[in-house]
């Protein structure tokens, strides 16, 4: 079965399982297509998780991301620290054990990120590419959800990252133990890749859903104009992280292997 939610703007968008949102200029488009294709109600139906249960856990992400969010910013106006590859120094690991730490951190916080959306949106249509360390859960479906639920099922991944950076936070100020600031500084890092609007990730396609955009706010630019923003924001992102850690690298200290 497939399932519409009228836009804003008064056009229809409609959805199953598999497709990419299908969008009709009115109801009654809708209606005709769906007269024409007898096999438009034989598709998958996902409908939103609904129930107590829903409700109270994602209350609980919401809270948990909130409270992380809130001692990620306390702690960077307290402590003067500001996540960026510098922290690797800290670690009393050689840079290329500290980078091997790197990749299994970012998996690792990689696959908790996407098993939200996963739960949260109902899905189980999972792509990764390992060279790059990006997974994608596919949630065409959430057009047609209530907004409030499709929401949760783009931002409780990032609710997940503040939570674990708050959790990271804490067991540092506890222990002193440095792999947990390096465990924050790699989650902090990871939430800051979401707001690259210009790429298909969480933040932007939130911003899709709230302005009613199954194509995207920005698809009056050219896909190569988007491209190229996504990778120069995306260059400016790493810049920022990796820059403080090749500044220090000249002063020594520091062990290659």
């Amino acid at each position: 079965m497939m399932r519409f939610r009228t836009l804003k703007d008064g056009r229809v968008v409609v959805t199953n399982a598999s497709l990419t949102p299908l969008i009709f200029n009115s109801l009654e488009d809708w209606n005709n297509w769906k007269h024409s294709h007898s096999d438009a109600n034989e598709s998958q139906d996902i409908r939103q998780p609904e129930g107590i249960f829903w409700e109270i856990s994602r209350l609980l992400v919401r809270l948990l991301g909130t409270a992380g969010l809130c001692l990620t910013l306390v702690f960077i106006l307290s402590h003067s620290i500001l996540p960026s590859a510098r922290i690797w120094a800290l670690l009393d690991h050689s840079l290329l054990i500290s980078f091997l730490l790197l990749v299994l951190v970012a998996i690792v916080s990689t696959v908790a990120h996407e098993l939200m959306h996963m739960i949260f949106g109902r899905s189980i249509h999972l792509s990764s590419n390992l060279i790059t360390f990006v997974m994608r859960t596919k949630l065409n479906h959430i057009w047609s959800w209530p907004k409030l639920c499709a929401i949760d099922a783009l931002l409780l991944g990032i609710a997940l990252d503040f939570a674990l950076a708050g959790v990271a936070v804490l067991f540092f100020l506890t222990t002193g133990i440095q792999f947990a600031l390096f465990v924050w500084s790699v989650l902090v890092f990871r939430i800051l890749w979401q707001f690259n609007i210009f790429a298909k990730r969480d933040v932007a396609l939130t911003i899709n859903f709230l302005l009613d955009k199954p194509e995207g706010f920005l698809h009056r630019l050219d896909w190569r104009v988007r491209s190229g923003l996504a990778i120069f924001c995306d260059t400016i992102y790493l810049a920022c992280w990796v820059f403080p850690l090749l500044v220090d690298l000249p002063q020594g200290g520091f062990r290659w292997l």
